[in-house]
């Protein structure tokens, strides 16, 4: 290295200076051995090759020299103003006097340029136009290579920096960003390649090619002076990997290099903050800086505010990201992962006049997938396969679930959001099972249609295992005027194979048509609607006629509900239709089976019916403005008793009646009433099998069901030994609302028939107890689905599905029982929350009646608190499991008599309480509620016994804040918790505490003392504040020692911002 000084060569240099000015300057210059253009070892990057450091005088200017011997020379160059009043003029020249570079440098900024110097004189001029002397200092260097660090200071007003930088190895490089407080900046590496925006220190992980490229610096022009700082580094990664993530503050466009190794299917989330009215354009690979890059053609406007989402195809190699804000800066958090695979949740949010989200996901296994919903706003959520339109759903209401099946595959999801709502949205999807769906098929949906509503149509897929035909009632509430209309699209077929009639709001009308195997999509389309429409709609398979019924609503000018029934053998059928307004009359094959019915009455009429398949219509008056009816078919004789034998048998006599059934069987219930001795009854049909065989004791009215056929015997024999007096009455099978009674010695024969219940809905049982006790059982789809033990007269209220279902008395052994079972027509179609039920004698020595079994059915997933009280003695217990409709257990509880315990559970739809007290030596009786979550305020009471359940309830916080906890003790000792680990308070005597939380769903369990046991309230309620407040004093325990359960407790303090405490 040689090193010239100012003072060996200073004889022309001198000249130059003295005729422009006085100044005072240092100069060097450095020159490695053998020197090239381009890049220097990384020791040599902060060593310049020349540099000239001084002042130049008011109103002067000067011109040092650089001399390239051959060749040229590649540099940056940094030139620092550190004094003067007034810019200076920099003005760069190569050996043949061409202006390289030209810009005025303003007092406090130290700028970088990049030039090429020439082969020989190159001249830099420095002219300071100020009334006061300038301090400078002008260095140039050879291109730097990574890693490198670069620093410099730009005014607002000032030039922008740049410099060359060689990476050595394609690769992914960090940049570590620095920037003064308020400091705000752009880093760009070739123009377009990646653009950076810098608002506080940062760090960023880029894929830049091989080779020399282009840095600058862009800095705020409405801002303060800008302090940047840029460090480069090699990651020793070659290529990007998924996902990949950046973010920015306050950004007007950005462009952010991706390099994958492989093609990949992704999808994108960007998230967009801001000033309302400033949004986001994300292009992916549309403006390249090479023509020669793939062109994915995926864009979106994210407006601030929003979670949005793209999904596109990314090649091998290099793609760009190109940010671009609109109407103001717009900061950012933006993903990019290959695609997710259910079970997935996918979420975001969405302004009204924001663009629609669209993602891809993977559908490992064909199956029934369950959609739950949670949104703030409204919107559709779209599922296509292939192309199709497969799955679209209108989202009213948080909470919505929904099940639908889904083929194996990767199918695109859009999330539609309302133009006048928007949408904050979450669509959880998780698989529920392989397979196809099951009859019957239920879906409800809207609000669809109408002046100014998006959403017009919905798509529903239905996969079957095999060709079936079908019945379809659709249910429409809206306006008479505005209509919807139902397409059916069987497998592989892209035009409808059934159109039904249009739908009038008020109107449930019924078609029938035939689905194929695998996946039929429903298609529901609204007209020229003035309003929107909300439906119902079910799938049935086709009923047989033993107990077919279906009801409806007709408009007169609607269309006519039209049903397919399996009529098993030929033979006397018995068609009913309740007309409760208007008029309507039933049309078998085409052909009047029957007459018109008048308005509020019930008529029933028998038809002779070839086996098969019939469609039966219901055809309302036109003339009558609406008709709500309800029609069944089923195979019957003339009256709903139609044998009935009365008479008399001396001891020991018998008979042996008979009854013929022409074609097929013949369901029925029958009673047999005695009096005087005990009478035996066997029936056999037709061929030889036996229907009932036993006993009614004297004074007994016992009930039996089967099924009739060809000539059967009814073999009546005087058991006793006096006379007795004999009823038999055989009847049509029922349908309640309907009175069932009887009378049951304690050794006597129980009690079973079968009772058509026409629809599903809340069934109230009426149990009369004039002596005795006993259960009654009601069992639906080959399970026990009610069990009730009446130790005297009561009235209880349960959910019976539609259908035709067993019903059984059992009179307690040793009392026997004098008993009727009124069961009332349909109510209302679910349970309501709170759901109160109270039972028992169960359980003890001697007691028949273990068990009780209780449906709850709600209709939709429920998250319930539930809350059990056990009277009896505190020896016995009593076992408390809830059930689905699967039969498996999602929540089991142990009780003790005098024990009240609380548990917490989301209750499906459909679900079961059994209730089970076996090995106890006394009965037990019981108090069941489940209740909805509540808001504070609100309280619970419990008892839990020493070795007892603990309790365990949520409680919905609406806003986060400090809320009172009211902790009573009558007896014992407990823990009150919320969450896990957030507030542990230990309760030795009624207190109150005070704690922040935040808002939301919270559990609260009470963990009462292995020892002692607890009889405890908790009341809560506030919030009274948002935050704590200094000086937050507490006071707790008892807490450890030998034999105490309570080790720890958990105290949360919330101030709202950091704070310097002494605790």
């Amino acid at each position: 290295m040689t090193v010239f000084s100012v003072s060996v060569s200073r004889r022309l240099l001198v000249l130059v200076l003295l005729l422009l000015g006085v100044t005072l300057f240092s100069f060097s210059m450095f020159s490695p051995a053998a020197a090239e253009p381009g890049a220097v070892s990384s020791e040599v990057n902060a060593t310049p090759f020349f540099s000239l450091n001084g002042t130049i005088n008011p109103h002067a200017a000067i011109a040092p020299t650089y001399f390239q011997s051959s060749g040229s020379r590649a540099a940056n160059f940094s030139f620092t103003l550190s004094s003067g009043n007034a810019p200076v003029a920099v003005e760069i020249r190569n050996a043949a006097n061409a202006v390289l570079w030209s810009n005025d440098v303003q007092v406090g900024e130290t700028v970088w340029g990049s030039v090429t110097l020439t082969s020989g004189v190159n001249t830099f001029t420095l002219s300071n136009d100020g009334s006061l002397a300038a301090g400078f200092s002008l260095k140039f260097f050879d291109l730097p290579a990574a890693p490198y660090s670069w620093v410099g200071t730009a005014s607002p007003a000032g030039v922008n920096s740049q410099a060359r930088l060689i990476f050595p190895q394609s690769g992914l490089y960090t940049f570590n960003f620095g920037v003064n407080a308020n400091g705000r900046y752009e880093f760009t590496v070739d123009d377009t390649y990646i653009q950076k925006t810098v608002t506080a220190a940062d760090s960023a992980v880029y894929f830049v090619p091989a080779g020399a490229h282009h840095l600058g610096i862009v800095q705020n022009p409405s801002g303060g002076f800008v302090n940047w700082h840029v460090a480069v580094s090699y990651t020793g990664t070659a290529v990007n990997s998924l996902p990949y993530s950046q973010s920015s503050a306050q950004i007007n466009e950005e462009w952010l290099p991706v390099y994958l190794a492989a093609p990949a299917e992704v999808n994108m989330v960007v998230t967009a903050a801001g000033d309302p009215g400033h949004s986001l354009l994300v292009e992916v690979n549309q403006v390249a800086k090479d023509a020669g890059i793939a062109q994915s053609n995926a864009s979106q406007v994210v407006q601030t505010g929003e979670t949005g989402w793209l999904t596109f195809d990314l090649p091998a190699g290099l793609s760009f990201i190109h940010l671009t804000a609109a109407g103001g800066l717009v900061s950012y958090d933006l993903t990019i992962d290959a695609l997710p695979q259910a079970d997935y949740t996918w979420a975001g949010a969405a302004n009204p006049s924001g663009a629609n989200s669209k993602a891809r996901l993977q559908f490992a296994t064909a199956g029934l997938y369950k959609f739950d919903f949670s949104m703030n706003g409204r919107f559709q959520f779209i599922l296509q396969v292939d192309g199709q339109s497969y799955l679209q759903k209108t989202v009213e209401s948080f909470g919505d679930s929904v099940v639908y099946y889904v083929p194996a595959g990767t199918h695109l999801l859009t999330l539609d959001q309302d133009s006048a709502a928007g949408a904050d949205w979450t669509v959880a999807i998780s698989l529920q099972s392989a397979g196809p769906d099951s009859l019957p098929f239920a879906n409800s949906g809207g609000l669809i249609g109408g002046t100014g509503n998006d959403f017009s149509q919905e798509w529903l897929p239905l996969s079957l295992a095999g060709a079936a035909t079908v019945n379809l009632s659709l249910d429409v509430a809206g306006a008479a005027a505005d209509d919807l209309v139902l397409a059916v699209y069987q497998a592989g077929s892209s035009t409808p194979d059934f159109v039904a009639p249009a739908v009038r709001g008020g109107e449930k009308t019924w078609f029938t048509f035939d689905l194929s195997a695998g996946v039929n999509r429903l298609h529901l389309q609204t007209g020229s609607n003035t309003a929107p429409l909300s439906y119902d709609m079910e799938v049935r398979a086709v009923p047989g006629a033993a107990a077919a019924s279906w009801s409806g609503s007709s408009l007169a000018a609607g269309a006519n509900s039209v049903v397919t029934v399996d009529f098993p053998t030929a033979g006397l059928y018995q068609f009913s239709l309740n007309a409760a307004d208007g008029f309507a009359r039933l049309v078998l094959d085409d052909a009047l089976a029957g007459k018109i019915i008048q308005a509020t009455s019930e008529t029933t009429y028998d038809v002779m019916v070839t086996a098969g398949p019939h469609e039966v219509y219901v055809l309302q008056d036109p003339a009558y403005p609406a008709t709500d009816w309800s029609a069944a078919v089923r195979s019957a004789t003339a009256g709903e008793s139609f044998f009935v034998f009365d008479g008399e048998l001396a001891p020991g006599e018998s008979v042996t009646p008979q009854y013929t059934v022409p074609q097929g069987s013949l369901d029925f219930n029958f009673a047999l009433a005695v009096s005087g001795a005990p009478v035996g009854l066997t029936l056999r049909d037709g061929g030889g099998g036996v229907i009932w065989d036993d006993s009614a004791l004297d004074g007994e009215t016992v009930w039996g069901t089967g099924a009739l056929s060809g000539t059967s015997t009814i073999a009546l024999s005087n058991q006793g030994t006096a006379p007795v007096t004999i009823s038999l009455v055989f009847y049509h099978l029922p349908t309640a609302a309907y009175t069932w009674d009887g009378l049951a010695a304690p050794a006597g024969a129980e009690s079973h028939i079968r009772l058509i219940f026409p629809q599903d809905g809340l069934y109230t049982f009426d149990a009369g107890v004039d002596n005795g006790r006993y259960q009654f059982l009601l069992s639906a789809a080959r399970r026990t689905h009610l069990q009730k033990t009446a130790e005297n007269s009561t009235s209880v209220t349960y959910f019976v599905p539609a259908g035709l279902h067993d019903l059984y008395l059992a009179q307690d052994t040793t009392a026997g029982a004098d008993w009727d079972v009124a069961v009332s027509a349909v109510g209302a179609a679910d349970d309501m929350l709170p759901y109160e039920k109270a039972g028992g004698e169960l359980g003890g020595t001697g007691n028949d009646f273990t068990e009780e079994w209780l449906p709850i059915h709600l209709g939709h997933v429920m998250p319930v608190n539930l809350s059990l009280a056990v009277q009896g003695s505190a020896a016995d217990g009593l076992q408390a499991a809830v059930l689905d409709s699967s039969g498996t257990v999602l929540h089991s509880l142990p009780v003790q008599g005098q024990e009240i315990i609380w548990r917490t559970l989301d209750l499906p739809a459909d679900a079961w309480v059994h209730l089970t007290a076996v090995g106890n030596t006394g009965p037990l009786s019981y108090e069941l509620a489940f209740q909805a979550v509540p808001e504070p305020a609100a309280a619970w009471a419990g008892h839990s016994a020493a070795a007892g359940a603990a309790s365990h309830f949520r409680l919905d916080f609406p806003a986060g804040g400090l809320y009172t906890f009211d902790l009573g003790q009558n007896a014992g000792r407990y823990q009150m918790l919320l969450d896990e680990q957030f507030i542990q308070k230990t309760v030795e005597s009624s207190t109150a505490v005070t704690y922040f939380v935040p808002a939301g769903v919270h559990d609260i369990r009470i963990a009462q003392d292995s020892a002692a046991g607890a009889d405890w309230e908790v009341a809560v309620s506030g919030p009274a504040a948002d935050a704590d407040t200094l000086p937050y004093q507490k006071a707790g325990g008892e807490l450890g020692g030998s034999g105490n359960d309570f080790t720890e407790e958990w105290l949360p303090l919330h101030t709202g911002a950091d704070q310097l405490v002494n605790l």
